[in-house]
């Protein structure tokens, strides 16, 4: 990293922090979209700064979401909601930022959380961000974490419900698996999501973390392995497609009626496909499937037009640090250089985004159904999580917050 680098990032991440010292505020809680992913940011940057002010922004955002709970705030979600900011607490205890005990603080909760879980699977609604998988997400992270025995064996239940849920539903052909989700909520369309954030790809990548846990790995093995070959047989046939792989499948693809383009982002496309594989290659133990990864990796560092790329504003979500922050991360698991660098080019990308002068830092975030521009302060698509990358390029550590993210 060049020293006009830093310098930029340096500079934009004390803006962002100025920004959100004075506007936190956002109605929900979870670590995506809430208070808690904001306050996620103080804590890092007082690590990264040895700042106790912002830790103590961080705590007080914190005490917010208690008082929330406390005034009947209910919302479940992951993305949005308690599971979230339940997660969001756990990582701070793994972290050591804070000493508490979650046995206590949280287990009120959890009743409830479960009780929506089911209601999900019930109703066919796997999703990470807003479904069965967000929801398991924190029961894993309390099953790995807890010092009870008795919540230990409460979490593996809820854990082995989602796994049979995985199995029921379902669909197995030959030596391929997949499952099946609404494309369209208007249009009730009914396909094969290979997002990140939606989709098979997250479906595998929460097993290939039960797979580490004796409780679960038999459960579990043949449906990553399984899974895996039904991703791999997505991929486009067609030589002008810029992307390996397209959104989504339906019953009706075949290779003349599909789309196959798919964006560069965290949310959609070959980066979160990517990056899973390369996931369930460690956990399989495939060194063919591990070179297929980063091959797929390697393919999307050469991807580096905006336009063609859709890559409009700067966040995590579908944004220019987004994809810092992936080919960050593989470069973490990898060493190779050539995602170090194309992570950098990213970062260069997004500075360059910092250019609405009524926006927070210069940045806001575009709305692609809309075609408008609008301010946002999430870790998702808002300054909250721009922040969170600069502070990751410029201090590389072992941190895993983008593990919210699945990434690590």
């Amino acid at each position: 990293m060049t020293n006009l680098v830093e310098t930029n990032l340096k500079k934009k991440l004390n803006e962002i922090y100025e920004i959100l010292k004075t506007n936190n505020n956002t109605e929900n809680l979870g670590v995506l979209t809430g208070l808690s992913g904001i306050s996620l940011f103080f804590f890092h940057y007082s690590r990264l700064n040895n700042d106790d002010n912002a830790s103590e922004i961080g705590i007080e955002l914190i005490e917010s979401c208690f008082n929330k709970i406390n005034n009947g705030y209910n919302y479940p979600t992951y993305c949005s909601g308690i599971a979230g900011f339940g997660w969001f607490l756990e990582h701070l205890w793994e972290e050591d930022f804070l000493d508490f005990n979650n046995d206590k603080l949280l287990i009120d909760l959890e009743d409830y959380l479960l009780i929506k879980m089911d209601y999900d699977l019930q109703n066919n609604n796997h999703d990470f961000l807003h479904g069965g998988i967000g929801y398991g997400y924190y029961f894993l992270k309390r099953y790995k974490n807890t010092k009870s025995e008795d919540l230990k064996h409460k979490y593996k239940e809820n854990i082995l419900k989602i796994i049979r849920y995985f199995d029921e539903k379902s669909e197995k052909e030959h030596n391929m698996i997949k499952w099946s989700s609404e494309l369209n909520s208007e249009k009730k369309n009914i396909g094969y999501n290979l997002s990140l954030c939606h989709g098979i790809p997250s479906i595998i990548n929460f097993l290939c973390r039960l797979h580490e846990y004796e409780d679960f790995k038999p459960h579990v093995r043949n449906m990553i392995e399984m899974g895996v070959n039904y991703i791999l047989s997505c991929k486009n046939k067609s030589e002008t497609s810029t992307s390996i792989f397209p959104n989504i499948q339906t019953n009706n693809n075949n290779n003349n009626n599909k789309i196959t383009n798919s964006r560069l982002a965290w949310c959609y496309g070959d980066l979160g496909i990517g990056i899973t594989l390369w996931q369930a290659a460690k956990t399989l133990n495939d060194e063919s499937l591990l070179k297929t990864s980063i091959e797929i990796l390697i393919h999307s560092s050469h991807r580096i037009d905006l336009e063609d790329n859709l890559v409009n504003d700067a966040g995590l979500c579908h944004g220019a640090f987004g994809i810092a922050l992936i080919f960050n991360r593989i470069f973490k698991n990898t060493n190779n250089e050539i995602f170090y660098k194309t992570s950098l080019f990213w970062c260069n990308e997004g500075l360059k985004m910092a250019s609405h002068k009524d926006g927070y830092a210069g940045y806001k975030k575009y709305l692609s159904e809309k075609n408008i521009w609008e301010k946002e302060i999430s870790l998702l698509e808002g300054i909250a999580g721009i922040g969170l990358v600069i502070i990751e390029i410029l201090n590389p550590s072992n941190s895993k917050w983008d593990e919210c993210l699945m990434l690590s």
